[in-house]
């Protein structure tokens, strides 16, 4: 039980600064460009790809933090009002959020790497421009 609790409190706390960061950087991306760079960008549909990932990552760490912060909550509780050995948490619960977690932070690296291919994309846009 200390063991899931402590792993909840990481998982919550790395969960809340990435989630806040990608936000922000989504946001960011979405209001820097203008019509005829989307519209360049959506001859070859990279801009739906490029939100469509953006939307499954934050749908995904949204779920992680929500998840971390109800279990991290609950085993709380429960250590400080009963007995440690009197309850035993089900480990599919610790391998949910797990998953969650892990896939979280992959999808967050593939959306960094969207991001990278969105500025090559700017460049070459910027280039045929002139």
């Amino acid at each position: 039980m200390k063991f899931t609790l402590s792993f909840y409190n990481v998982a919550m706390t790395v969960l809340s600064i990435i989630f806040s960061l990608f936000f922000t950087a989504m946001a960011i991306i979405m209001s820097s460009s203008d019509n005829d760079f989307i519209e360049f960008l959506e001859e070859t549909k990279t801009f739906t790809e490029l939100l469509w990932s953006f939307k499954i990552t934050l749908l995904f760490l949204f779920m992680s933090l929500i998840l971390s912060i109800i279990l991290y909550s609950g085993t709380s509780y429960w250590l400080e009002s009963y007995n440690e050995d009197s309850w035993l948490q089900n480990k599919t619960l610790l391998l949910i959020l797990e998953f969650l977690f892990l896939y979280g932070m992959f999808a967050t690296w593939f959306c960094i790497m969207d991001t990278i291919k969105f500025s090559k994309y700017r460049s070459i846009y910027l280039s045929k421009k002139k």
